[in-house]
């Protein structure tokens, strides 16, 4: 008897949007068959519900399995050099900078550390690189996360914080963009707090999570226009038709001005400038507010083209497929689908 291909699903979860991609199997890299976006401006509802109802219409069982990326407050990063290759093969050295540099007292922890050049699992006993990336997030927050992903008809076989996938194609497009040594902050925004993520061309980042998202901007937008409540004000920012330019300024002031902050101190920690800005949560109807950010900063919007993205990371794909090149989410949800 003949075997049914298997189908696949990568879901990436976004702040306030999902994006579903459907293939002809799990493995990766992968092969897209289809792609779907889902925006979600009401904050009663889960971003996951879209997968639900794909869910009811591809499943008997009434659920999908596959891969999740989440980009999410909740998650905990840090980047730093290990001072010495001896340092390095001490299976005492990262949990040491989880307790002390990343002040992680909750011992329910769950954490991988990743070899900052390679993005391979760090392991002290196999020559570890003394660049290295940690990501973990607390078990209760984890579950959190993981339950409301299973309420909504999705299994997953293995979740990852989408910023980790990202990192290396996002390096990639730099060199190919740029071809020097200039560095480059990826934004991820999310309510009141936004994830700023610098990196270099070799391997060295830095993480901070600052003060100034979508929820504060929006909440300008609700006492500017006397709106009744936060769903309005979100449904007007993340409008394609009204023209928020007057008050685009003010918008973006508060998180500008802890962006301005941490990114000077970057450069001159490492002797670089910062020129490229890449913010890969927000749908392309929000690219005024990326490419007002630049503008405010004197950098330039490092724009990654799917097309060459699918094909730095393996995946194929599907001919009936249209990716939009304006869109800096896609080529998350392919770093999620690929191998680099």
């Amino acid at each position: 008897m003949k075997k049914t291909k298997q189908e696949g699903y990568f879901v990436v979860g976004f702040p306030n949007s999902v994006m579903i991609a459907e293939t002809d199997g799990p493995d990766i890299p992968a092969h897209l068959q289809n792609l779907s976006d889902h925006l979600n401006l009401d904050s009663s509802k889960s971003i996951f519900a879209p997968v639900l109802e794909l869910a009811r219409v591809r499943s008997k069982k009434g659920f999908l399995t596959g891969v999740v990326g989440v980009s999410h407050p909740a998650f905990m990063l840090h980047g730093n050099t290990i001072p010495s290759p001896q340092k390095a093969k001490d299976p005492q050295y990262i949990p040491g900078v989880i307790k002390g540099d990343m002040k992680v007292t909750d011992e329910a922890f769950y954490y991988h550390a990743l070899g900052g050049l390679s993005g391979t699992p760090y392991d002290p006993l196999k020559d570890p690189e003394t660049e290295y990336v940690i990501a973990g997030i607390p078990n209760q927050k984890l579950a959190t996360i993981q339950d409301e992903v299973v309420i909504n008809g999705f299994i997953p076989k293995r979740m990852e914080c989408i910023t980790l996938p990202l990192i290396p194609l996002v390096r990639r497009a730099l060199k190919r963009e740029a071809g020097d040594k200039r560095l480059v902050v990826m934004l991820e925004l999310f309510g009141d707090s936004s994830l700023a993520t610098m990196m270099t061309l070799d391997g060295e980042y830095a993480f901070r999570m600052i003060h100034g998202g979508d929820r504060t901007m929006c909440q300008a937008i609700k006492e500017e226009n006397n709106l009744k409540d936060e769903d309005a004000a979100r449904k007007l920012l993340y409008s394609e038709t009204f023209d928020l330019s007057d008050m685009g300024s003010a918008l973006i002031r508060p998180l500008l001005r802890e962006l301005s902050s941490i990114s000077g101190y970057y450069e001159v920690t490492k002797g670089q400038s910062i020129g490229y800005l890449y913010v890969p949560t927000l749908p392309p109807s929000q690219n005024w507010i990326v490419d007002l950010l630049a503008q405010s900063m004197g950098v330039e919007v490092l724009r990654i083209d799917p097309e060459w993205a699918a094909s730095e990371c393996g995946v194929k794909i599907g001919s009936s497929v249209k990716l939009d090149s304006r869109d800096a989410r896609v080529p998350a949800v392919i770093a999620l689908m690929g191998r680099l």
